[in-house]
């Protein structure tokens, strides 16, 4: 693939093909659906960045070109047309991406998952007013004003801000796995 592979999703836990031509006496594929399997949704939320960069670099196939993806079945070669017909937008990926996850499906969802608080946390704002916290028994929560300024503005913390919206993407992406198998049996 042309783009970089840096931070992108580079394996799927399961992808639905489609045979598209047979050349040379042997299958062409176009991808109709990917999958992933998480323990939780804050799993899926967490994974959701990667995910996209994963389906960006996908898309960035040569439309004339075939590629060849080594699977658990072998070789498998895919059209570059069905590579880069993918959906690239957290939005749109709706047709194309599934999140398989056996959690509760009533779990209420974290406004911010593990590794977002422990951004917030370890902000160089937020340990100075801990610290202030351990030496007194009032802290000024003004200390904290860097803190949330350079969440509303610094792009290094975008995905943080984002999460919510994200979470609410990737809730719309999960099926439960009981109902896959339900699914199957019908």
């Amino acid at each position: 693939m042309p783009s970089s592979h840096e931070h992108a999703k580079t394996e799927w836990g399961a992808v639905l093909l489609r045979q598209a031509a047979t050349v040379h006496d042997a299958a062409v594929w176009d991808v109709c659906l990917l999958i992933e399997a998480k323990a939780s949704v804050d799993a899926a939320t967490t994974d959701f960045a990667r995910l996209l960069r994963g389906m960006r670099l996908l898309a960035s196939a040569d439309a004339t070109a075939d590629y060849s993806f080594e699977t658990q079945q072998g070789i498998v070669r895919i059209r570059g047309a069905s590579l880069h017909a993918l959906p690239v937008e957290g939005d749109r990926v709706a047709n194309t991406v599934l999140y398989c996850c056996d959690a509760l499906p009533d779990e209420p969802p974290r406004l911010l998952n593990a590794a977002s608080r422990m951004q917030l946390l370890s902000a160089p704002g937020s340990l100075g007013y801990a610290s202030t916290l351990m030496d007194e028994a009032h802290a000024d929560s003004r200390a904290l004003e860097p803190v949330w300024q350079a969440l509303i503005e610094s792009p290094r913390w975008k995905s943080v801000l984002d999460q919510y919206a994200m979470l609410r993407q990737v809730r719309e992406l999960m099926v439960h796995a009981d109902d896959l198998l339900g699914a199957m049996e019908q």
